[in-house]
């Protein structure tokens, strides 16, 4: 029910909707769990259903059973997968994926690929080929976009992707790996990152007490600001912020599975979602244009909804156009001025062409 005036808006106005499918595991999240909100978005019309794995937790075992029955659920509707690397399993899950007739698949540049990051898209077109199919990719585009990244990366000393091993541990917290980086960051500003593991744990029962929502934003946030609250106060639920008591009310919607008694009695709400939660928002669009001007461009408009002001201005239209024509129209001076930065040598000589140029530190 969340979701139905967006696609419908969405329809009127022209857009493909690609509708997702958020994966989890818990007792509750079966294989005809998913089946039946794939049929959900069926009767909604929508034009794509993705497969959404945002902690890289499935596994080929689990593709081999969920996969076909939702291809054969979405009714002729194209499915894409979206399936981090965070687990190290997830080019064989998209392997998975393309036996069972999925048609699109989320991919990164080689060089951003892997880590907690999506598979590589040369390692998912390799896969895709070797079972018959025929990806209409331009290599050429790719190599050059890839290029592009692996030189920011060696610009701006950014690390490159790394493919990962297996860690059990995932499969108990089920944190997002972006998620878990923010945490240890907070744990050290908090004097704490000793407790990592703990808290780590303790999002698991959070979890489980609290219905298994789904790890995405906002809820993995809740869970695991719950879990600090319960390991830093030595007691489960003595505290329990406002956003989680609406959580437990079904003011996001309808809950996967239901809550522990205790954690309703220690927050004292009743679960009501007779309430279309989307019904309780304010429009968005009327407020935007009168903080930001009339004469914003629907494209900054979405840029102020989802960004705070710092980088909603600085993101204007065609700036990160330009940022990429600095690197692809002006080569030698992208590379003259990298250079200039480094301390580590005394002498470079480098030639294009014609051109020679040398540098002495």
């Amino acid at each position: 029910r969340n979701i139905i005036s967006s696609v419908h808006s969405g329809k009127k106005n022209g857009l493909l909707i690609n509708a997702m499918l958020t994966y989890a595991l818990s007792p509750v999240h079966d294989d005809a769990y998913f089946v039946e909100r794939a049929k959900e978005l069926v009767d909604l019309e929508v034009d794509f259903i993705s497969v959404k794995d945002p902690t890289g937790l499935l596994t080929p075992e689990r593709a081999k059973t969920l996969f076909p029955a939702l291809v054969h659920a979405a009714q002729g509707i194209p499915l894409k997968l979206h399936s981090h690397c965070q687990s190290g399993l997830a080019p064989l899950v998209y392997e998975e994926a393309i036996k069972a007739g999925f048609d699109y698949g989320y991919v990164a540049t080689d060089c951003l690929a892997n880590g907690a990051s999506l598979p590589s898209v040369v390692e998912i077109l390799e896969l895709a080929q070797r079972h018959g199919r025929d990806p209409a990719m331009n290599i050429h585009a790719l190599q050059a976009v890839d290029e592009y990244f692996d030189w920011v990366c060696t610009r701006d000393g950014l690390p490159r992707g790394v493919k990962q091993t297996v860690d059990p541990a995932l499969y108990e917290h089920q944190i997002p790996g972006g998620m878990i980086s923010n945490l240890r960051a907070q744990l050290i500003t908090l004097g704490i990152p000793h407790r990592e593991k703990e808290i780590l744990e303790e999002t698991a029962q959070v979890r489980k007490d609290l219905g298994y929502p789904i790890l995405v934003s906002p809820f993995a946030q809740y869970i695991v600001t719950q879990a600090v609250l319960n390991v830093m106060q030595g007691e489960r639920y003595k505290t329990i912020p406002d956003e989680v008591k609406l959580y437990l009310k079904g003011h996001y919607g309808r809950l996967a599975g239901t809550p522990s008694p205790e954690v309703m009695a220690r927050a004292n709400v009743d679960y009501d979602p007779s309430e279309r939660p989307g019904n309780r928002i304010a429009p968005a669009i009327p407020a935007l244009k009168k903080r930001w001007g009339k004469g914003c461009s629907p494209e900054q408009l979405c840029l102020h909804a989802f960004y705070p002001p710092n980088l909603a201005l600085g993101l204007k239209d065609g700036a990160t156009e330009a940022l990429r024509q600095g690197a692809e129209l002006h080569p030698f001076r992208e590379l003259f001025t990298y250079l200039r930065r480094q301390t580590n040598f005394s002498r470079v000589r480098t030639r294009f062409g014609n051109v020679e140029l040398t540098i002495s530190q």
